[in-house]
């Protein structure tokens, strides 16, 4: 029951070592010292779940794990390539070459928090961090006497930014400094264990290094890190020799184990629980006999879900009968409030504007303490209601937060935008032309911005039907305050269940009109297994797959063209598309990841220039429109249900935002249409596609989604006739609708868009052609 004190060196065989090999095999003799520690709890060590690596995996030698995500990442030394595995063995589609830096092969890996790094075998023998989404390099360390020697094991202490670093040829724990460190790669610590380690992991509330073997048979050791001294053993979950490789941690502290010879994964119970969550103090020390010690426990709640949680304190002792106390923790998260809903009325308007603003909330589980309104303009005001004049124009960003009695806080974001309007005047209101047929006639009509106080631009379009006799409204769903997945492909859970009233506001009054009208849909053809986003390139349309990160090209009749471009570059998934005709790219949302969007050649799929900074990189996004008169994006989705318009790529600043606004229904898909009008789908309970003013804001046509499940919307398209294309991604079907504003034969105007200044107007010819 006594600690290990040392471990014997294996017995040496003839032969030796190859610095590249993967293993020992066959190297090193029977280590007779191969037994389980005794007093260890039988769950310590034993399976949670096992797999076989999913093809084209075929040898999983590193493991990382992106604590953000829970998706496991496996290096193979025969690809040369890390590939992003979920927890229950499947491909997510995420998947990197290393050959550029990885020297002979790659090995370990560890987590940092937000980058992956891993050891780079005989290619210098330093450590590489990378993006997890993508596997760019983005930094190295490679200095150090550890570099001398080819390395396997890596770990890192997130609690000093540390390293452990180690292999089987030197036989040495490495205990270096990392980047924030004033000499990355320094050794601060090295001691020798002749166990041939090969894979490492640490665990920062235990403060435990774990350390696997390639050995004769394979172990996994607990070692204390300041000591040196081995805590316990277990054998490795496969029973072989010479068979270790990577080994990572997963959030609740169970340990992930590569098995080379068998190309499979085992997630392991280390009895040590999640590594974070609580901490306690002090971590070490001496109890004097007779005598008693008090140990203060931490919960830390910063990054749990509400409910239940449970956690361990754990402790190694010198006492025979008690070498492992393990202490259950459980933790209730209580709930922090929820802002259902924050307005300001009205959000557009001239200066001096003065603004009604409200807010809703609940408190699940803790009364409220304080309410308050920041208005963006360095004024603010207590309480859940309040009124605020804006005297200079500009885009006011307004924020409500409430804070309960326990800190819990909750925030909701209005935007009001506060400058001079146009106001657009016609007269006659209504045009009578009479022609004999095959004959024309021209009627002339005069627009108006006498009363305006900005330019009023126009784009002329031609539509069957009667205007409405009344505006339809946007949805405003009530969100739920739980966020699970930001990544996610719908937006189930985020909202409350609808309120049929709202259904009847969004329809709005359109008994005449077609906008929404089914023209005709197609399945998406094969091989497309979780068609998502959309794009129009002038002949074909873009659908992306966000199962496999695949961009497939279909005709406009839903045939595949056979045409496939890999989204290697994407986060989570591919999102929506937009074309820049200006400069010929399909541009697309990265969500996830960056958050950016990427431009794409639309011959060869090749990512030519990206724009990923302004403020909506904050969380990913859904939707995407490209305005080719100003070269702007619109982009947004239902994470923050904002609408952003930033510049493009032919502006001073890529990316800065130049107006936006809320958007209160779930945003999913967006589209720019010729007339000057952005179309937006949602993804909610009751889908929906709605007509934007982009100037005001307005919304000014709405339809229900064709498709006939909850949660389906997703990418829109607009085709050369001003029609849309519009996802249905639970049908895993496309339908072209009627956007209202279809090109009429036999119509025209001159001119068909421009610019009245303040004060001025202009005459517009109409021309009917029978």
């Amino acid at each position: 029951g006594e600690r290990i004190s040392s471990v014997e060196r294996p017995e040496d065989a003839e032969e030796m070592l190859e610095p590249g090999a993967f293993g020992t095999d066959g190297i090193f003799g029977n280590n007779a010292s191969a037994v389980r520690t005794s007093w260890l709890p039988e769950e310590v060590g034993s399976v949670i779940k096992t797999w076989e690596a999913p093809w084209p995996i075929t040898h999983s030698w590193g493991v990382g794990v992106n604590y953000e995500t829970g998706d496991v990442i496996i290096g193979d030394p025969q690809h040369m390539k890390n590939f992003v595995v979920t927890p229950d063995g499947e491909l997510t589609g995420t998947e990197w070459s290393v050959r550029s830096w990885a020297g002979a092969w790659m090995a370990d890996m560890a987590w940092d928090g937000e980058y992956i790094w891993q050891v780079n075998v005989l290619g210098g023998n330093g450590i590489y961090q990378m993006d997890p989404q993508t596997g760019r390099v983005v930094n190295s360390i490679a200095q150090g006497p550890w570099t001398e020697y080819p390395q396997n094991g890596l770990a890192y202490n997130p609690n000093d930014d540390t390293f452990y670093i180690a292999g089987f040829w030197d036989n040495i724990i490495y205990h270096i400094k990392g980047l924030s460190w004033d000499s990355p790669g320094e050794v601060l610590d090295q001691w020798m264990m002749w166990i041939m380690p090969c894979g490492l992991a640490y665990h920062p509330i235990a403060d435990v290094l774990i350390i696997e073997t390639n050995s004769f048979p394979d172990e996994i050791y607990y070692v204390d890190p300041a000591s040196h001294e081995v805590i316990c053993k277990f054998n490795h979950p496969a029973n072989w020799e010479s068979n270790g490789a990577g080994i990572e941690l997963d959030a609740d502290g169970n340990l992930w184990v590569a098995s080379q010879h068998e190309n499979r994964m085992y997630l392991v119970n280390t009895g040590l629980g999640p590594v974070s969550g609580v901490t306690w103090a002090p971590k070490d020390g001496s109890v004097e006999p007779g005598a008693s010690a008090a140990i203060t426990v931490t919960a830390e709640a910063g990054h749990m879900t509400p409910g239940q949680h449970r956690s361990d304190v754990v402790f190694f002792t010198n006492d025979i009968d008690n070498p492992m106390i393990r202490i259950p923790v459980t933790m209730y998260v209580e709930a922090k409030p929820i802002v259902i809903q924050a307005t300001a009325t009205p959000a557009v308007g001239e200066p001096p504007l003065e603004v009604s603003f409200h807010a809703e909330v609940i408190a699940p589980d803790t009364p409220i303490a304080t309410c308050r309104w920041d208005f963006g303009d360095g004024q603010s005001a207590q309480g859940i209601d309040a009124v605020h004049t804006y005297t200079v124009s500009g885009l006011y960003a307004a924020r409500f937060t409430v804070e309960d009695e326990l800190g819990g806080v909750a925030t909701s974001r209005v935007d009001v935008s506060v400058r001079p309007l146009p106001s657009a005047g016609i007269d006659p209101g209504q045009l009578q032309v009479t022609v004999v047929p095959g004959g024309s006639g021209t009627a002339t009509f005069t627009l108006s911005n006498s009363n305006g106080n900005a330019d009023l631009t126009f784009a002329l379009t031609a539509r069957n039907g009667s205007a409405p006799s009344k505006a339809p409204e946007a949805m405003v769903l009530k969100p739920t305050g739980i966020l699970i997945d930001a990544d996610a492909p719908t937006s189930a859970g985020l909202f409350e269940p609808m309120d049929p009233a709202a259904i009847e506001g969004a329809l709005g009054d359109y008994e005449a009109d077609t906008v929404g009208e089914v023209i005709r849909s197609w399945p998406a053809p094969a091989p497309m297994e979780r068609p998502w986003g959309m794009g129009f390139d002038g002949t074909n349309i873009w659908i992306s797959d966000i199962g496999t990160k695949v961009n497939h090209i279909v005709t406009p009749e839903g045939v595949h063209t056979g045409r496939m471009f890999q989204a290697v570059w994407a986060g989570s998934w591919p999102g929506d598309m937009a074309f820049d005709r200006n400069h010929n790219l399909m541009w697309q949302v990265n969500v996830g990841g960056d958050n950016g969007v990427y431009g794409m050649d639309p011959e060869t799929g090749a990512v030519v220039c990206w724009i990923n900074t302004g403020a909506w990189t904050d969380v990913s996004q859904r939707g995407l429109a490209y305005c080719p008169d100003d070269d702007t994006f619109c982009i947004g989705g239902w994470n923050e249900n904002i609408i952003y318009r930033f510049k493009g790529i032919d502006w001073d600043n890529p990316g800065e935002i130049i107006d936006q606004w809320t958007f209160p229904h779930s945003i999913a898909g967006l589209e720019w249409h010729p007339s000057g009008v952005l179309w937006v789908t949602s993804n909610a309970q009751w889908d929906m596609i709605y007509a934007v003013d982009p100037a005001t804001h307005a919304v000014i046509e709405s339809a229900p989604n064709p498709g006939t499940e909850e949660y389906t919307g997703a990418g829109l398209a607009v085709d050369l006739e001003g029609n849309l294309w519009v996802m249905s991604q639970k049908e895993k079907t496309i339908y072209q609708i009627d956007s209202g504003t279809r090109a009429i034969p036999g119509f025209e105007a001159r001119p068909v868009r421009g610019t009245v200044p303040a004060g001025d107007s202009m005459n517009i010819e109409v021309m009917v052609v029978a």
